[in-house]
């Protein structure tokens, strides 16, 4: 297992590495800011970019000092695919991703 950290802002950003094949099993977003900030999630091909046709979680909102947790379901990606995500206000979102190589 392996754990990637990064902070997000508007423009659509990797929050983990797009090499190999790998399953994202857990991902926290965590907002150290004292307003709510929506949170948009996007499993990206390999080749394409981050929009409405590929977004998983959109809108989402998550509070002030609150962190979201996405771990019901694995996503496999393949080499070259991303996941990728913005947020409403920048750095003020803090994101870990644990994932493994398979």
């Amino acid at each position: 297992m392996a754990i990637q950290s990064t902070t997000l802002t508007s423009t659509a950003t990797s929050i983990l590495p797009d090499s190999n094949s790998r399953a994202v099993t857990v991902v926290y977003f965590y907002n150290s800011d004292v307003s709510a900030v929506t949170v948009n999630v996007h499993a990206v091909p390999s080749g394409d970019t981050a929009g409405l046709t590929n977004t998983i979680y959109g809108g989402v909102s998550v509070n002030a000092g609150d962190t979201l947790i996405i771990d019901t379901e694995k996503v496999l990606l393949d080499n070259g695919d991303k996941i990728q995500a913005t947020a409403s206000t920048d750095n003020v979102v803090f994101v870990t991703c644990s994932y493994t190589e398979i």
